[in-house]
C-alpha cells in the first residue's frame, strides 16, 4: 500500500485513487510515526513521544488509543488487511511446526491510562462507546479471555485468525 505525505496526505482507496486522511492533525501524525516504523512493533512509549512530546498530558496513552481507533475508521477497507495477511502468511510457514499465529485486535480497553484519560476529558468515555456497536469500554478480561483460549489448549486447531476483540470498534459508524 502507497502512502503519500508530501504535500496532500492521501491513501489509495480501492480503484487507486489518492483518498486524503482525515481525522485531523493527532490521526495523521500517528500514521506518519507507524510508517516511520513499517513492518516492525511501536512501542507506545514511542508513539505517545512522538504525538505529545517530552511532557505528554495526563491519560496520554488514553488519549493514544482513541486516536488508534479514529485512524483505524478512517484509513480504506485494504489498510486494515496487512495484519490479516501478516498472520495467515506467518501461521502458514510455522504450521508444520505445530505453532498457532493468531492476531487479537483490542478496541479501547480500561487501563489505568484510559482511567486517567476519560476523566481529564469527560466527553472521551461517550466518544468511545458512540464508535462502537457495545456499549461499555472494554475491561482487561475482554481482552484476557480469547487471548488465553487461543494459548490453551482448546485453540490448538485456530491458526491464522484476527480476533475481533474490540467490542465492535471496526465495524464502521453506527447508522
Amino acid at each position: 500500500m502507497i502512502f503519500r505525505v508530501l504535500g496532500p496526505f492521501t491513501v489509495p482507496g480501492a480503484a487507486g485513487e489518492p483518498i486524503p486522511v482525515a481525522g485531523g492533525p493527532k490521526v495523521r501524525a500517528l500514521l506518519a510515526l507507524l510508517l516511520l516504523d513499517a513492518g516492525r512493533t511501536v512501542s507506545v512509549d514511542r508513539l505517545v513521544d512522538g504525538l505529545y512530546g517530552e511532557e505528554p498530558p495526563a491519560g496520554a496513552a488514553g488519549a493514544l488509543q482513541a486516536q488508534v481507533s479514529r485512524l483505524r475508521r478512517v484509513l480504506p477497507p485494504g489498510a486494515a488487511v496487512e495484519m490479516e495477511t501478516f498472520t495467515r502468511t506467518l501461521a502458514n510457514v510455522v504450521g508444520e511446526r505445530r505453532i498457532t499465529v493468531n492476531t487479537v485486535a483490542p478496541g479501547p480497553t480500561q487501563t489505568a491510562e484510559l482511567t486517567a484519560a476519560m476523566a481529564a476529558m469527560p466527553q472521551l468515555e461517550g466518544m468511545l462507546i458512540g464508535g462502537q456497536a457495545l456499549p461499555w469500554v472494554g475491561q482487561p478480561e475482554d481482552i484476557a479471555d480469547p487471548v488465553a483460549f487461543l494459548a490453551s489448549e482448546d485453540g490448538r486447531w485456530i491458526t491464522g485468525t484476527v480476533i475481533d476483540a474490540s467490542g465492535g470498534t471496526y465495524l464502521g459508524p453506527k447508522r
